[in-house]
């Protein structure tokens, strides 16, 4: 039995996966539309397009180096290349994309530019031009024109993804891209750091606004305080630093006014804990902000969503940081 003890083991396993389940599917053949003209190249017995799936005119779908599975509804529109192993979701889209080998895209996503070795869950989107490798995608994530991860160091070292607690962990490979969680959307022209691990909900911009969404946890408040002492010396300036405080406890032994105090920063908002109708959303895959409309949450996030949108980061922002004020509150 297989097992995997980080996230990016899945993205390092997929392709072998991918080929194995494309065996036990027993599934191959043209059982949806596949317009002239086309090419197939491989052994056509490792193609599937299933029942209902559109495959336009100019695409190429290389089974060279291993099988392509293209479910139920899905739509591949001119100018795409698809690499095997690679599963393509129901009701999915590739819009002229370079879908390199090994990647597993779910059902109901946008993708186009380049990607390779990926696993991207559904309702996902990455639209627009940009290379996406070796990364792992959650579902409802929306990835801005152009946004691109590395995957590689430039001296071919192992990659080191650091975890929620701050702890770096040696990946053993040397091609691991981002780790994204659900919900979260990033900006046009976002670059992403070989390795890096984005959580879920959040929001990257590659402006020169940026939004830090901190959980009331001593490991986050650690990691908080290590990037405010990074941005310092890198010149960022704090007025254009919103901090979001997620309250994802249902009861949270630390408040905003602790975070405030000791951090000295301004807590621009709290989007306040919610489990019930989160779970709910998660479970109908919809979002709380149409799933529950008025509830505490949901209001947070639509004036979340505006606080960013405008042109100045308003009440997010932040004092200027000084170092060393963490002392008794983080045990130091």
């Amino acid at each position: 039995m297989p097992a995997w003890n980080y996230t990016w083991d899945l993205v390092l396993a997929n392709p072998k996966q991918l080929v194995e389940d494309f065996k036990a599917a027993g599934r191959s053949g043209i059982h949806g539309v596949v317009e002239q003209p086309n090419a197939i190249r491989g052994s056509a017995q490792d193609v599937y397009v299933a029942p209902g799936a559109l495959v336009h005119p100019m695409v190429v779908l290389d089974a060279a180096e291993g099988p392509i599975y293209i479910d139920e509804g899905a739509q591949i529109h001119p100018y795409t290349r698809i690499e095997g192993p690679s599963y393509i979701g129901k009701k999915t889209i590739l819009l002229g994309a370079k879908c390199r080998e090994g990647n597993t895209i779910g059902p109901v996503c946008r993708v186009g530019g380049e990607v390779e070795e990926s696993i991207i869950h559904g309702y996902s989107n990455k639209y627009h031009d940009g290379f996406l490798g070796h990364a792992y995608v959650g579902e409802w994530v929306n990835l801005g024109a152009l946004t691109t991860n590395s995957d590689l160091k430039n001296d071919y070292s192992h990659v080191e993804v650091t975890l929620e607690d701050g702890r770096p962990v040696n990946t053993g490979s040397t091609k691991v891209g981002s780790l994204i969680g659900d919900h979260t959307k990033t900006s046009i022209g976002t670059l992403l750091n070989t390795g890096a691990n984005v959580g879920a909900m959040a929001v990257v911009n590659s402006a020169d606004r940026l939004a830090l969404v901190i959980t009331p946890d001593i490991p986050a408040l650690r990691l908080l305080h290590a990037a405010l002492e990074v941005l310092s010396e890198m010149g960022s300036t704090a007025d254009r630093t919103a901090f979001i405080v997620n309250d994802i406890y249902p009861k949270s032994s630390i408040s905003a006014d602790q975070i405030e105090e000791h951090l000295t920063i301004k807590v621009g908002m709290t989007v306040p804990y919610d489990g019930e109708n989160f779970l709910r959303g998660i479970n109908e895959g919809q979002p709380i902000v149409s799933l529950a409309r008025r509830s505490a949450a949901a209001v947070a996030l639509r004036r979340l969503a505006e606080m960013l949108a405008d042109t100045g980061v308003q009440d997010g922002q932040a004092k200027p940081h000084k170092r060393g004020r963490l002392g008794g509150f983080l045990g130091r």
